[in-house]
């Protein structure tokens, strides 16, 4: 009679079954990966759109509510003085304007900004008249006006290059009309590799200003940013061909910001805009934005910034159509751009000295003609 042998089967994984295993999830991971980043990359646009459309009807309320008036902290009155009594004639006659307020925390101290190159502090204005510059009392103007353009005369010249009020768009004042906290995700996008993890432990908080240190030097508060050309008087980024770039301080109406019904072509002027980042291919990140962690929206021709226009659509439209455009308007003109080059930030433009390969394009911020030009020919 045969002896029937009885095996006993082993359970569990052999060395050469763990190393099989390893190797197809490594091979399925590589691959869904691009996938999974992409879909990702796209929940955030899907939600950053959703955001600057709710931060444009924010707006447009504000402005219904005020008869048009864009939301501003210039003074319409800034641009009557000039030379080097300026500043003593304008607090003569008129009084300075209130810092920007950032809100309350939760110990009831409330924050406004002044600029002095670090944190923001509260509203008192130690060593002298906020709203002057000279010596060291050279702190609300850069938080005064949309953008330092430079080229301004008198007093009124003390702004750090390319500061001012367009990276607050969570202010007090216009906020309401969207939320009431300053931070909030709504100013916020999940793509912001900087800003967004940063203030995402104070998203929670239903207090309006949750953790004031949650705020550094580069003012990490939001990823979109108002239109600065829209906000100063259409007298400043002149067309070439209607004489040029105009100082505000050799234009009485510089500092007037037009109504929102100055706007000429509501479906090609952008109203704000993903800034902080460069939303498409990367390449040689700049050292000169945000300690070299992140490109700005110009950077590349490639990048696609998320932008709200007067009329309320939402476009991510790339920066080599933008260029595409102006190229097109300065061929046919031989003079005139869709943005000034004029300015006095010079032919670099708005950071143009940080962008990748030499591109320059700076839509949003020099839109010739302001508020009355356009960004694009056509909408995308």
């Amino acid at each position: 009679m045969r002896s029937i042998r009885k095996t006993r089967t082993r359970g569990g994984w052999t060395v050469v079954d763990a190393l099989v295993g390893t190797a197809v999830v490594a091979v399925v991971g590589a691959a869904l990966a691009p996938m999974l980043g992409t879909g990702m990359h796209r929940s955030g646009m899907m939600v950053s759109a959703n955001n600057l459309r709710r931060l444009g009807q924010g707006h447009a309320a504000y402005e219904a509510t005020w008869n048009g008036q864009q939301h501003t902290t210039m003074v319409a009155e800034m641009g009557l003085y000039s030379g080097s009594n300026a500043c003593g004639a304008f607090l003569q006659n008129h009084c300075p304007p209130p810092a920007p307020v950032i809100g309350t925390d939760p110990h009831g101290r409330t924050w406004g900004f002044f600029w002095n190159g670090s944190l923001p502090a509260c509203t008192a204005y130690p060593g002298g008249s906020p709203f002057c510059s000279g010596g060291t009392t050279s702190r609300f103007p850069a938080l005064s006006v949309p953008l330092a353009v430079g080229g301004t005369s008198g007093a009124f010249s003390g702004i750090p290059i390319q500061d001012g009020n367009y990276w607050l768009p969570n202010m007090r004042g216009v906020r309401e009309y969207v939320c009431e906290r300053f931070f909030d995700p709504v100013f916020t996008s999940p793509n912001d590799l900087v800003a967004y993890p940063r203030l995402a432990s104070a998203f929670a908080s239903t207090a309006e200003v949750a953790d004031i240190n949650l705020l550094d030097n580069d003012t990490t508060s939001s990823t979109y940013c108002t239109s600065a050309a829209a906000l100063w008087n259409p007298c400043v980024f002149r067309a070439p061909s209607q004489g040029g770039f105009q100082a505000p301080g050799t234009c009485a109406d510089a500092y007037r910001t037009p109504s929102a019904n100055a706007v000429t072509y509501p479906t090609l002027k952008t109203r704000m805009m993903e800034w902080r980042m460069c939303q498409g291919p990367r390449g040689a990140v700049s050292p000169v934005l945000a300690g070299g962690v992140m490109d700005a929206f110009n950077a590349h021709p490639g990048s696609r910034p998320g932008a709200v226009f007067f009329d309320g659509h939402v476009s991510f439209t790339a920066m080599a159509d933008y260029a595409a455009d102006d190229a097109q308007v300065l061929q046919q003109t031989g003079t005139d751009g869709l943005w000034s080059r004029d300015s006095g930030l010079g032919a670099n433009g708005y950071r143009g000295q940080a962008a990748q390969s030499g591109f320059r394009a700076s839509p949003h911020f020099l839109t010739t003609g302001g508020i009355a030009g356009r960004d694009l020919l056509h909408a995308r």
